[in-house]
């Protein structure tokens, strides 16, 4: 009976796939194998698009690994430093956290972990180092870069993929006013080390939280990426970068990189470089606000949250997102610093103007005209026709006295000392001047009117 049923499962499964092979090639006679992101995809086989791309997965064909040993390239140790070999504890004091193994990206913190993991055991392609000073600490990641391989499907379709995703970051960073960017750091030899925002983001929430450790990384020709990770200040890093042999680098890539330029040197973007490690953000400081176990204001707490996430970085940003009549906290305050002179007229002004109690006439026009920008000083309010030095509000000169004195005009009728505000001048009228001098009083309107002090 065996001697029946195997040779009967064996032809029938020959039959079976016999027939799909047959289907397969069917399938694929005059169609594209082919996939791209752009346009249409009806003349592509799935059948012989997905044959394909098991090929290449099983041959290793989607990436191509340039011809690049990166050992012997580490720079040595700044003036005051010293190098040693890198090893996982010095990352994770650098970025405070400890690292998690997975396949899985857990935060962009345990992203830079691993990648600096992966260099240090990728031996030609790639390369690590940990230099120390003190408590400070910098640590310099060398890695080769896979290339996609666009004559295959899946890289081409990468390949169109990472194109995208640079136009659409391009376009985000354009519409996405006050968040925290990347900066241009320093240029070496032509080539750009960036500064990446003090923050980490957790894709599987989208949640971003601030971080004391500072990012730099740096691109050559696309074939090489250099990284480091530092709690030390800019003048160490520029120092660090000086130390790089760029030139060494570059005779190793395939194709010179487009944007180096040899023996040019470095250049900062910022000419005052200090030596001290930079204090937490001011992100860091609102993340330990609003997790420091307390309830606040639900207004506040929406701030805090934006301080954050680097919705909101000054008093500018402060105040296009709230209104200019909003009332700062004392946290708000600590965070941002003082209060400029200009957002404190206009919060005031707006106050005034909206409040409870509004202000009429007189007064009124007189703020609004300081908020529309046509009174610009002190000595232009007092020459405005709606400034009255017998009935002005304190509220008002308060508001007054934070605009700068200006120029007074010796003919003006309003012509008095700078306002001091909640003092009121004594003002007297009459046809005899008494005992005061003509050049404390003048003429309006045929009345005599005369200025006095308290004195």
């Amino acid at each position: 009976m065996i001697r029946v049923i195997l040779p009967a499962i064996v032809l029938f499964i020959l039959l079976i796939g016999g027939g799909g092979l047959y289907v397969l090639y069917e399938n694929l006679q005059g169609k594209q194998t082919t996939l791209t992101t752009q346009g249409s995809n009806e003349n592509v086989s799935p059948g012989g698009t997905a044959l394909r791309m098991m090929f290449e997965n099983a041959t290793g064909q989607v990436t191509k690994t340039p011809d690049i040993d990166l050992r012997g390239q580490m720079p040595p140790a700044p003036d005051g430093w010293y190098a040693r070999a890198y090893t996982q504890e010095d990352g994770e004091a650098i970025v405070e956290a400890a690292l998690i193994k997975t396949m899985v990206s857990k935060s962009t913190t345990n992203n830079i972990l691993l990648d600096f993991r992966r260099a240090d055991q990728a031996g030609a392609g790639g390369e690590t180092m940990t230099y120390m000073r003190g408590q400070m600490l910098m640590a310099l990641r060398m890695q080769r870069l896979e290339q996609v391989n666009t004559n295959t499907v899946q890289g081409q379709i990468l390949g169109e993929l990472n194109a995208s995703m640079a136009s659409m970051g391009d376009l985000n960073a354009a519409f996405n006013d006050g968040a925290p960017r990347k900066s241009l750091f320093a240029r070496a030899d032509g080539i750009d080390w960036t500064l990446h925002p003090r923050t980490s983001r957790r894709p599987s929430t989208g949640d971003v939280t601030p971080v004391n450790y500072r990012r730099f990384t740096a691109n050559l020709g696309g074939y090489i990426e250099l990284e480091i990770i530092t709690n030390a200040g800019d003048a160490h890093v520029a120092a660090l970068i000086g130390q790089i042999d760029m030139a060494a680098l570059n005779a190793l890539l395939p194709t010179p990189a487009a944007d180096y330029r040899a023996g040019v040197g470095v250049f900062t973007a910022s000419d005052e470089l200090s030596t001290d490690p930079p204090e937490k953000s001011m992100a860091m400081k609102a993340y330990e606000i609003v997790n420091d176990g307390r309830i606040y204001p639900a207004v506040e707490t929406r701030i805090l949250q934006r301080m954050v996430e680097g919705d909101i970085t000054n008093w500018e940003t402060l105040i296009k997102r709230n209104g200019a009549g909003f009332e700062p906290s004392e946290n708000i305050l600590a965070l941002l610093g003082p209060e400029p002179d200009h957002i404190k007229i206009a919060r005031i002004g707006y106050r005034l103007t909206n409040g409870p109690e509004p202000l009429v006439g007189g007064e009124a026009r007189l703020v609004q005209k300081i908020l529309r920008g046509q009174i610009l000083s002190q000595a232009d309010a007092r020459r405005s026709s709606d400034y009255d030095a017998r009935t002005i509000s304190d509220e008002v000169r308060s508001l007054i006295a934070l605009l700068p004195q200006g120029s007074e005009d010796p003919q003006s009728a309003q012509a008095e000392e700078p306002v001091t505000p909640g003092v009121k001048p004594t003002v007297r009228r009459g046809a005899s001047g008494g005992v005061l001098g003509a050049e404390q009083c003048s003429i309006e309107l045929g009345v005599r009117r005369c200025v006095l002090s308290d004195d």
